[in-house]
């Protein structure tokens, strides 16, 4: 399966990418900072740091640590930007992500908007990362009714309202956004 990457950037040259790649039998993802001159742009390739990059699961678990997405196209949105849409399914749920590269504040951001359509209560619903040491040149934020936690090195993003079990008489759709964005740390970053 081939890898499709996503980039944004800034007005000053700060550059973030997300690189979807297929692993096992689903499609991970690693969030980049990308570093380099532009001065020669045929020769020059830009240095990426990863970041973070998504935990998944197998064919074997219900409810995985990462959205099990099976398939990824790269489309443009209707400002001319690239925008990556997945879907996949484990257990008797179908999840579904998009990203796309956007401004945050002024800095380059990926947004990540995710969906889970549970026909049962989940044991666990997120997106979780492995977060390296040089990971300070990032941030996650998390959007309207969602959750972010941090504990050694790994990150997860949860929606705020978990539905109960008496709630899955009927399937429910449940919704998570976040922002990762390169952090402005000093003039040559």
């Amino acid at each position: 399966m081939k890898s499709r990457l996503i980039h944004g950037a800034d007005a000053g040259g700060r550059r973030l990418a997300v690189e979807f790649f297929w692993t096992g039998d689903r499609y991970a993802h690693r969030v980049f900072v990308e570093t380099g001159t532009d001065a020669t742009p045929a020769l020059a390739q830009p240095t990426r740091t990863v970041v973070a990059e998504s935990l998944e699961g197998d064919g074997e678990i219900a409810w995985p640590p990462s959205p099990p997405l099976t398939q990824c196209s790269v489309e443009t949105d209707n400002a001319g930007r690239p925008i990556a849409l997945l879907v996949g399914m484990a257990g008797v749920s179908h999840w579904s992500l998009t990203c796309r590269a956007v401004e945050k504040e002024g800095t380059p951001a990926m947004e990540f908007d995710v969906a889970c359509r549970a026909k049962a209560p989940p044991t666990f619903l997120g997106s979780t990362y492995a977060t390296p040491n040089n990971a300070v040149a990032i941030d996650f934020t998390s959007g309207e009714d969602t959750h972010i936690s941090r504990a050694d090195h790994r990150l997860r993003v949860t929606p705020n309202a978990m539905a109960s079990a008496a709630e899955f008489a009927q399937p429910r759709t449940l919704c998570w956004r976040y922002y990762v964005t390169r952090r402005v740390c000093n003039a040559s970053d």
